[in-house]
């Protein structure tokens, strides 16, 4: 009789290490999982970021690109507009239109 309670007992005590070892282990996961949370939100922000200051960026860019921008300012610089007899025009032959099919014909890539 005696060996029988000492068992149960002893697998009593197994089963509260077993729980015990299992809710360590959920809560280790869920601090695991709670800080790869905070760690995806904080790159998300960075990347909401980079987005806002790339459009910036680009709305910055359209203003350089502004044909009347760069003629106003050249024309602030002493520059000219060209004459008549300065402009030159260069006509290609039907066959090289396409730059890129004639770089790489040069360069012998195929």
């Amino acid at each position: 009789m005696r060996f029988c309670v000492d068992t149960r007992r002893l697998l009593k005590c197994l089963v509260c290490l077993m729980l015990v070892g299992g809710l360590v282990t959920q809560i280790c996961l869920l601090a695991e999982i709670s800080g790869k949370t905070k760690e995806i939100s904080r790159v998300n922000a960075e990347t909401e970021r980079l987005s806002a200051q790339k459009d910036n960026l680009e709305v910055q860019l359209a203003s350089f690109r502004s044909t009347e921008r760069i003629r106003r300012e050249a024309l602030e610089l002493g520059m000219q507009l060209p004459q008549e007899d300065q402009l030159r025009v260069i006509s290609i032959p039907q066959e090289y239109q396409e730059a890129s099919t004639h770089t790489a014909e040069i360069a012998g890539v195929q």
